[in-house]
């Protein structure tokens, strides 16, 4: 194996971990339950996003990782503003149903 081949996937390594940290610090906020959100890898939490409806997942991707706006968001794919948010709840409450297993309403 080369060093840039090693240096590669630690730094994809890197950025999933990164990726996921920012998933689940935006979800967990809203849970007192933090310790249930540990045992997740990079790779579950990245796979639970991409299984994502893609009328909020993308919504969600843009709010968590590009760390775009409410208005941002809904001049880039065309939608109201307000559902942005609507979206991104729902997309917060998927997230946890497929790590979790919760029924949250």
């Amino acid at each position: 194996m080369t060093t840039t081949f090693a240096v590669s996937i630690a730094e994809h390594r890197a950025s999933l971990l990164a990726r996921a940290s920012r998933i689940l610090e935006d979800v967990v906020a809203l849970d007192a339950t933090v310790s249930a959100w540990l045992c997740f890898s990079p790779e579950q939490v990245s796979q639970a996003l991409d299984e994502l409806p893609g009328a909020i997942r993308e919504p969600y991707r843009m709010h968590v990782l590009d760390r775009a706006d409410d208005a941002t968001i809904a001049a880039r794919i065309g939608i109201p503003m307000e559902l942005v948010s609507t979206r991104l709840v729902r997309a917060r409450r998927e997230l946890r149903a497929r790590l979790l297993g919760d029924t949250m309403p």
